[in-house]
């Protein structure tokens, strides 16, 4: 009998000690939300670090980033010079060209004279395709590209998807090509591709495009179209196709202006050289290269896939204004500085 007592008097004591050390537990823990709750305030209120931002960035924060990249390359560059006494100095391996196209069932003759003569050595290729991609396999290229294929999809749905800001990080430009970009190989017009490389590096366009010679189809703006005794334009304004290049250190600010659910790209290139201008705080960031124009034809292959595609455009051009209208001011502004042959 006293063993038993003993031990229920033992269990009543243990049960004690615990629950006060829970108690204490609980109270410790307590008091340390509450700490922490007012260490927050504290940093919400009074920002002591100076540097805690959020929501969009500012122009001059971009441009600062923007600027210092470029200020920092060229510095590496002088360094490397003229601190090479016992080897001979090498400029920095340019980065290479990322080459995108968006590519349909229709085999077209003027993919593969593109990236024949493009070459690899400088240039990677992505081709997507909104359809099966088997009329293609026989070319000899094909295997030494990348393929991506969802079918009945149109451009700015894979290029949100695929053409990441990662992958963009690793090249100097990014060409964005439809399939009905005929680039001219022949004595009145050459689309020399490191000329046109050249022209983007030493005006720094950020954004541009080839200007669209008048024939085929053309252009649907006049500012894009070609213009004679003119190496180029800076414009307000460059258009969606069918060939754009886009400097890879602006990527980031363009993939955040595509949108997941607008895919037609109506709507986008009345807003990328507004969003450029303002956040990348460059006066002359976009531009038509009147020097080396192209040929727009007519194929297009993507617009067939989808039921009622002019009505989806117009939708989602509605769409792109009402949405942006209140980050930056629209504006289409056609004249420009213009650099002429001297």
């Amino acid at each position: 009998g006293i063993n038993a007592e003993y031990g229920k008097q033992a269990r009543k004591e243990r049960e004690a000690l615990f629950l006060k050390m829970l108690k204490i537990s609980m109270h410790n823990f307590l008091v340390f939300l509450f700490f922490v709750n007012v260490f927050y305030v504290y940093l919400f209120f009074f920002n002591p670090f100076g540097k805690l931002k959020t929501g969009a960035p500012s122009s001059s924060d971009f441009s600062s980033f923007f600027y210092q990249s470029r200020r920092k390359v060229h510095a590496d560059a002088h360094s490397t010079q003229s601190n090479s006494t016992s080897t001979p100095y090498s400029p920095p391996k340019k980065k290479k060209t990322l080459v995108a196209f968006v590519l349909g069932t229709t085999v077209s003759p003027l993919v593969d004279k593109v990236i024949n003569n493009f070459g690899f050595t400088s240039f990677d290729y992505i081709c997507f395709f909104h359809s099966h991609h088997k009329e293609w396999v026989h070319y000899k290229w094909f295997k030494r590209v990348t393929v991506i294929s969802a079918h009945s999809q149109m451009k700015f749905w894979f290029f949100k998807r695929f053409l990441t800001n990662t992958l963009a990080s690793q090249y100097e430009f990014v060409f964005l090509l439809d399939n009905d970009a005929d680039l001219p190989f022949n004595k009145d017009f050459f689309f020399n591709v490191q000329s046109y490389l050249s022209i983007l590096r030493q005006y720094h366009l950020l954004l541009s495009q080839p200007a669209v010679l008048r024939v085929g189809r053309s252009s649907d703006h006049e500012v894009c179209r070609w213009q004679p005794n003119s190496i180029l334009r800076f414009t307000g304004f460059v258009e969606g196709g069918p060939f754009v290049s886009v400097d890879g250190m602006i990527w980031p600010l363009l993939y955040d202006l595509m949108q997941y659910d607008l895919v037609t790209g109506y709507g986008l290139d009345v807003a990328w050289c507004p969003f450029i201008h303002q956040y990348a705080n460059v006066q002359h960031a976009c531009g038509v290269v009147d020097a080396l124009p192209v040929i727009h034809g007519n194929t297009a292959t993507a617009r067939g896939k989808f039921v009622a595609f002019d009505s989806r455009a117009r939708r989602e051009w509605d769409l792109y204004t009402k949405r942006f209208s209140s980050t930056f001011s629209f504006r289409k502004t056609y004249t420009g500085k213009k650099i002429s042959y001297t």
